[in-house]
C-alpha cells in the first residue's frame, strides 16, 4: 500500500508506544515518514531509544489505517489543513522544541479569510 506523507504522519500519530519524541527521531532519521512503514528492523532498531515495543507498533500500522481514513474524511469534512512535522509548511519555531507534535490541523486561510470578512460585515451592520 502507498501512503501518503499525511497518512504516514497520521498513522505516527496514532501508534502505541510512539509519542511525539519518538516520532520526531523516526522522521528526522528517515526524512520521509512514509519510509517507516516500509524500513527493515535493523534499521529502526539503529534509531537511538527505538525498542522492540516500538518495532511491533509500527509492524501493526495496517490495524489503525482505518482510523487515519476516518480522520481524513473528518478534516476534509472540516476544511482543515494538516500540518505535520518535517514539511515545508510547518512552524519553524515548533520543530525546535523537545517533543513537537506529529501533526496538527488549522483553518484553511481561504476559510479563515471568509469568516473575517462575514465578521466585518457584521460589524458594520451593526454598529451606527
Amino acid at each position: 500500500m502507498n501512503l501518503t506523507l499525511e497518512q504516514a504522519a497520521l498513522l505516527l500519530a496514532r501508534l502505541p508506544k510512539i509519542g511525539p519524541r519518538t516520532a520526531k527521531k523516526l522522521i528526522d532519521h528517515f526524512k520521509d515518514s512514509r519510509e517507516i512503514f516500509s524500513a527493515r528492523p535493523d534499521k529502526l532498531l539503529k534509531i537511538n531509544g527505538l525498542g522492540e515495543s516500538h518495532l511491533k507498533s509500527i509492524r501493526h500500522w495496517e490495524a489503525i489505517f482505518p482510523q487515519v481514513v476516518k480522520e481524513e474524511e473528518e478534516i476534509k469534512k472540516q476544511a482543515l489543513s494538516l500540518n505535520t512535522y518535517g514539511s515545508n509548511a510547518y512552524p519553524l519555531p515548533l520543530s525546535f522544541t523537545a517533543d513537537p507534535p506529529t501533526v496538527f490541523f488549522s483553518k484553511r486561510r481561504s476559510e479563515l479569510a471568509e469568516q473575517a470578512s462575514n465578521k466585518h460585515r457584521w460589524h458594520k451592520r451593526t454598529h451606527f
